[in-house]
């Protein structure tokens, strides 16, 4: 095994990432761990058991791969895990950046929220009261719903310890919904790998549900006495990891949130995200108008 990692896509969440993930395990020289966020660089408790840890932990079963990367949406926030990262592997690991019109990205963020009992109070008032909620800070970050759309922000962290060069920019709109098969040869190509291998492009992971019972959300997903019953007897986390996604199978259902109608995106994007769109337009070198023109 030469390099951990040779690539990493840093987020933004809710932003078509585990899709991605999806796709990019199929490919023969692409290695992926099991567990697709493992918070290694987010969570202290994680990061504090060192980088041979991250190595045996997820990535153990690693073959002749090419190349091997992880898929995290989180690392884009808090500002630390960009040096961590840095530190661990150097300026020249690519990186992936997923972004998504910040009101949707919010909404949808919100609604995953609401499917692990996280959430008492509606769309409106959790994105106007996103930065007293938040805190910045990794344990309020599920409330972080403006935080996590200020792209420019995250970016120009990561552009601190690492080449423009060696990033990758996805608009989730234009490039993964409408120019799907393109974007991802333009990644495989980025990635120095085969562009050519037929993958199944028609994922759409992390379908909408809704709990049938609201304390299997809490047992799921709170500090509850299944999680630590889960901690005491099932070690691993990627096997922890695969219990969950089992009961998520058996006792989630399928659900369609409301719509959020154009016109209070728009106030939200001009009251939380349009300086920081603006600045990103300008770093990224992309028209982003798709989030903010009024259609």
């Amino acid at each position: 095994m030469g390099k951990i990692v040779d690539f990493m896509c840093v987020g933004a969440p809710k932003a078509g990432t585990s899709s991605l993930h999806h796709i990019l395990v199929q490919h023969p020289d692409i290695f992926l761990p099991e567990i697709k966020e493992t918070g290694f660089f987010m969570f202290d408790d994680l990061y504090n058991n060192g980088i041979e840890f991250y190595k045996n932990e997820y990535f153990k079963k690693r073959g002749d791969e090419k190349i091997a990367g992880e898929i995290d949406p989180s690392y884009m926030f808090p500002d630390y895990v960009a040096e961590r990262i840095y530190e661990a592997f150097g300026e020249d690991l690519k990186l992936i950046f997923m972004f998504r019109n910040p009101v949707d990205r919010a909404y949808s963020h919100y609604w995953m929220n609401v499917r692990r009992v996280f959430e008492d109070v509606d769309f409106a008032s959790a994105i106007e009261d996103s930065d007293k909620r938040c805190e910045h800070n990794v344990e309020n970050r599920k409330y972080c719903y403006v935080e996590m759309g200020l792209y420019a922000k995250r970016v120009k962290n990561f552009l601190k310890y690492f080449k423009k060069e060696n990033m990758f920019f996805i608009v989730f709109e234009n490039d993964f919904l409408k120019n799907r098969e393109q974007t991802i040869k333009k990644i495989l190509e980025f990635l120095e790998v085969n562009p050519d291998v037929p993958l199944n492009l028609k994922i759409k992971a992390n379908p909408a549900k809704m709990p049938v019972f609201s304390f299997v959300g809490k047992l799921l997903y709170h500090e509850s006495i299944f999680k630590k019953f889960a901690r005491g007897v099932v070690k691993s986390r990627v096997n922890r990891a695969k219990i969950k996604k089992s009961i998520y199978k058996i006792m989630y259902e399928d659900f369609v949130p409301p719509i959020l109608h154009n016109e209070v995106k728009l106030k939200w994007i001009d009251r939380f995200f349009i300086e920081d769109i603006k600045e990103l337009e300008k770093i990224i070198d992309r028209d982003l108008s798709v989030w903010y023109r009024n259609e």
